[in-house]
């Protein structure tokens, strides 16, 4: 199981320039009374060392400010998982293997065994005359192929729903019942016909029609089942109960040892022992099997006879549908294999599918009853989690008005955020990837960025600390006071970067850890981005290190990925016609010749949401071709314009290159989706949002979802038809014609999308992949354990906490006070001290080592200071461990 991280980020809490990085849970209680945290910051205690502390101070401080942010947390709410359990039955699933949606019955277990249901499976022993025994016999039933599915069952349905698809062919059923006889069993011969069976937990008399043959279809076996048998003597009547109705038998005469007349519901039959007859009577048809006639002279006792009286009798004849009752009429959806010859027969096997395609599917909530021995039922329970579940993570794709189209999404540190991606200006034909007219989103390392566009920040796809940012600030480039500051579009929080030594033009930062390099265009208000391995302070995506990063993730709140997707110029050296006709941007100079390779073995790797694509070059003598290989593959590249179609993971990409063939280059122009993901020809470059699902076993892909954005007959940003890279059920809702709603295959995640107007999808991206639950018995039933619940996050806090006794002012204080040193080196501690009559020249007197002590409404401002002083510096280093450990109150 995939454990989701709950990404609590980091901590910090600093003395001046030092960063302390902490888990929480080893702090005090004591100590915790002072912290109080708002947003990012930590408001409360403030920590103070003298402005002429010893090197000792500050570490006791920065081991106290250790202790203070493992208190720096918020409540938040764990994600809940659920776990399906099923009683009354068997869970065609196992403990170490799901049933996911879109799997086969079998996936977990091919078969259900007396371990599995050992009342309906237990082994049986035919109780029959002939000699050789016992006859015993095991059941079992084999799993079909059947899967869970989505749709409306063939308009069964309104709407759709999630289903098992039973369907009604034998061929494919949806179960195989199996029944192996340990010993062959002669169904012809005389001592076996009115022996009793119980089959699949239903007892059963075998009939005198029952055959073996070697001749296979001949093979049949003749089951009597309902009443049991009743022995009633001569002139005598009986009541039987069969299927909830009562039956009137009488015994008229038993004329000698084997034969007699009856009267069964007021109809009169002559009858032969070992002979079964249906009669029909007040009561409706019925058969009678007439197991035994016990004759006895007048004058020496009372003759009687043995009837079986069964309504459910069933016929299994090889190569033919089951048959049941007196006018042996046909299950429907069932096929009869009996193995066996003249001797007897060894085994039977019985497909099991629906009648019709009319009632073909077991919908979430209910059951299959099996149509042959109906002692077990098939039960679906549906989805888990439930496809509108509250675990779900709700993306929301729609349009903004005429002129755009919004993603709303929350990313997985529970920022939740509405955004407009997509833009189109009135009387235009074409989507932009902006926010508005003037504002767009960068989604390639190493691109500009102007002041106030967005740019996505990840050191790796599918990483935990992606981030997008606007990028809010650009000021005083080339001066030592150049900044750039980074608003966090999701959390609101800002980060501000401080430009480096020579020239201040570029810098080096951090993020979550990370590591991000940054650098000023010429134009001033323009900055490029890098990271990764290799990554530096250079020139553009020249020094974007190993890996060049286009479209890159931010992950969701239930660990899906999601990334903005636009055409990325990777060159524009010369004239330059894409595959689709668009008008783009022209980029700043010192973009050029990056992708331009004239050197055999000249390479780059493009780092995609889908994996990565190395692109390498090397020259042919062959006139007017150049080897261009990605991934490894030739693609014998033209001379001139060539428009590549290259897979990497789920997704297929189009790349531009221009070839001089034999002349020695080749230049990569531009990347984007094809047009198989891209409805319409007015949206030229490929904007769309491409959501991720998550990996399986972390290499594997599991699916993609493509939602492009193009403009429609009035201008207006229209949503496209959703594509799927994998596996996907789907059904259009009889209700409202206008939406389609999905499921895809084998994740689970839910679509709906809803064509009127410009469009809107809404997206339910389960918190585990879904699981299916069906389970086979007498009465299964499901209960549903969910687990979750509070914890405690460490609050990131980006501010400093830490002052010099010079920078407080007591006047306005609104915190508590951590102080830390005597009043020899801390000019607070010794006006608190002042008023104990504690001075600098007799603190020693008073106390040998130190002293932890709290003041209230210290300087009367209301708030509490803890004085941490020791007599030598190390001493107030010891004195700060004991803090750390939760002692307020020390003196010696």
């Amino acid at each position: 199981m995939k454990i989701k991280r709950l990404m609590a980020g980091g901590l910090s809490a600093l003395l001046a320039g030092t960063t302390l990085l902490v888990a929480g849970g080893f702090a005090n209680p004591g100590l915790g009374d002072y912290v109080t945290t708002s947003g990012s910051q930590l408001t409360s205690p403030m920590i103070v060392v003298g402005s002429d502390a010893q090197v000792s101070d500050v570490i006791g401080a920065a081991d106290i400010g250790v202790a203070i942010a493992g208190y720096a947390t918020t409540a938040g709410a764990c994600t809940s998982t659920s776990t399906v359990g099923v009683s009354g039955g068997a869970d065609v699933a196992s403990s170490s293997k799901f049933l996911y949606f879109g799997s086969e019955l079998n996936r977990a277990k091919s078969t259900l065994t007396i371990s599995d249901l050992p009342t309906i499976l237990a082994q049986g022993t035919a109780t029959v005359d002939w000699s050789g025994g016992p006859y015993t016999y095991d059941h079992y039933i084999e799993l079909g192929t059947r899967t869970t599915t989505f749709g409306t069952s063939g308009g069964d349905y309104d709407d759709p729903v999630s289903h098992v698809d039973i369907g009604s062919s034998f061929s494919t059923p949806l179960y195989n019942l199996t029944i192996v006889f340990n010993k062959v069993l002669n169904l012809s011969h005389a001592d076996v016909q009115g022996g009793e069976m119980t089959l699949f937990g239903v007892d059963y008399t075998i009939g005198t029609s029952s055959r073996s043959s070697a001749t296979a279809t001949v093979n049949k076996l003749e089951l009597l089942g309902g009443s049991g048998s009743t022995t009633v003597d001569e002139g005598e009547t009986a009541e039987v109960s069969v299927g909830g109705v009562m039956h009137d038998i009488t015994v008229d005469l038993v004329e000698g040892a084997t034969t007699g007349r009856i009267t069964v519901d007021g109809k009169g039959k002559s009858v032969t022992e070992g002979v079964t007859y249906t009669i029909s009577g007040d009561q409706g048809s019925i058969d009678v099997y007439v197991k035994d006639v016990m004759y006895t002279a007048k004058e020496s006792g009372i003759s009687k006879m043995e009837v079986v009286l069964g309504s459910s009798k069933v016929t299994l004849q090889d190569s033919q549908k089951v048959k049941v009752g007196t006018s042996n009429t046909n299950i429907d959806g069932t096929y009869v294999d009996i193995i066996g010859d003249d001797s007897g027969v060894s085994k039977i096997v019985i497909s099991v599918a629906a009648a019709d395609s009319t009632n073909d599917d077991i919908k979430a909530g209910s059951y299959f009853t099996d149509p042959i021995f109906g002692s077990f039922k098939v039960a679906y329970n549906g989805l888990n989690p439930a496809l509108d579940s509250a675990d779900r993570d709700t993306i929301t794709i729609d349009n903004s008005g005429t002129t755009g189209a919004t993603l709303s999404m929350t990313d997985y540190r529970g920022n939740e955020k509405l955004m407009t991606f997509a833009f189109t200006a009135t009387g235009t034909w074409q989507v932009d990837l902006n926010a508005s007219s003037t504002r767009t989103y960068v989604i390639a390392e190493g691109q500009p960025v102007r002041e106030n566009d967005y740019v996505i920040l990840a050191p790796e796809q599918r990483s935990d600390f992606g981030h997008l940012f606007q990028l809010s600030s650009i000021s005083s480039i080339g001066s030592t006071t150049a900044t750039l500051s980074l608003t966090d579009v999701f959390s609101g929080d800002v980060k501000t970067v401080n430009m480096a030594t020579p020239d201040y033009y570029n810098a080096t930062f951090y993020i979550d850890g990370q590591t991000y390099n940054t650098r000023n265009l010429t134009a001033g208000n323009e900055m490029v981005f890098t990271w990764g391995t290799g990554a530096g302070l250079g020139v553009l995506n020249i020094d974007a290190g190993s890996k060049f990063t286009i479209w890159p993730t931010i992950r969701g709140k239930n660990g899906e990925y999601v990334a903005l997707v636009d055409r990325v110029i990777l060159d524009n050296t010369s004239a330059y016609t894409p595959w689709i006709t668009d008008t783009w941007v022209e980029m700043d100079t010192q973009t050029k010749y990056v992708f331009n390779f004239t050197a055999d073995g000249a390479n780059v790797t493009l780092e995609l949401p889908t994996g990565d694509l190395n692109l390498s070059w090397w020259n042919n003598t062959v006139a007017n071709t150049s080897r261009l290989y990605a991934n490894g593959v030739n693609q014998s590249v033209a001379e001139g314009m060539a428009y590549l179609n290259v897979t990497v993971g789920l997704l297929d990409y189009n790349i531009t290159s221009e070839s001089g063939g034999c002349t020695g280059y080749v230049n990569l122009r531009a990347i984007q989706l094809p047009e198989k993901y891209i409805e319409g020809t007015d949206n030229p470059t490929g904007i769309a949002v491409l959501v991720l699902e998550e990996l399986d076993n972390t290499t594997t892909d599991r699916g993609a979802i493509v939602i492009g954005v193009n403009a429609d007959s009035n201008s207006y940003a229209a949503l496209d038809t959703p594509q799927f890279t994998n596996g996907y059920d789907s059904a259009t809702q009889t209700t409202d014609a206008s939406i389609t709603e999905y499921v895809t295959v084998p994740y689970g995640t839910y679509l709906k999308y809803d064509s009127d107007n410009q469009g809107v999808i809404t997206i339910k991206y389960p918190n585990e992949q879904a699981i299916s639950t069906v389970a086979f018995g007498a009465d299964p039933s499901f209960s549903t354990t969910s687990t979750g619940g509070a914890y405690e996050a460490v609050v990131k806090i980006d501010q400093p906490v830490a002052k010099f006794d010079t920078e407080v002012s007591t006047s306005t204080l609104t915190s508590d006070l951590i102080l830390i040193g005597g009043p020899c080196v801390n000019d607070l501690v010794k006006t608190l001290m002042a008023d104990d009559g504690i001075t600098c020249d007799n603190f020693y007197n008073t106390y040998k080592t130190g002293v932890i002590k709290e003041y209230t409404n210290a300087f009367e401002s209301g708030q509490t200071a803890l004085v941490v002083a020791g007599w030598t510096a190390a001493d107030t280093r010891n004195l700060a461990a004991k803090v750390m450990k939760g002692t307020l109150d020390y003196s010696a």
